[in-house]
């Protein structure tokens, strides 16, 4: 999903070049989701967890609770070191 706009429409816009019936597997989840991650993280702080989520995403770590929550946390310290 690398180097792509990272929004519904995004995905959506990136999976139209596939027949409809092509079989794929996909995890989602979506900015409401990190409210249970981390309650911690404001709208701006989600987004560059998404992103962070994007750029490092290895797929024999997959897209896992465990590794979003390190995302988050390592967002969560930049706050700390930016203020």
């Amino acid at each position: 999903m690398n180097n792509t706009q990272l929004t519904i429409a995004g995905l959506i816009r990136s999976l139209a070049r596939f027949d409809p019936a092509t079989p794929c597997v996909g995890h989602i989840w979506v900015a409401d989701d990190f409210e249970d991650i981390n309650p911690d993280l404001t709208p701006d702080e989600v987004i560059a967890t998404i992103a962070l989520a994007d750029r490092t995403l290895d797929a024999e770590s997959s897209l896992s609770w465990s590794f979003l929550c390190d995302c988050a946390e390592t967002i969560l310290a930049q706050r700390e070191t930016d203020a």
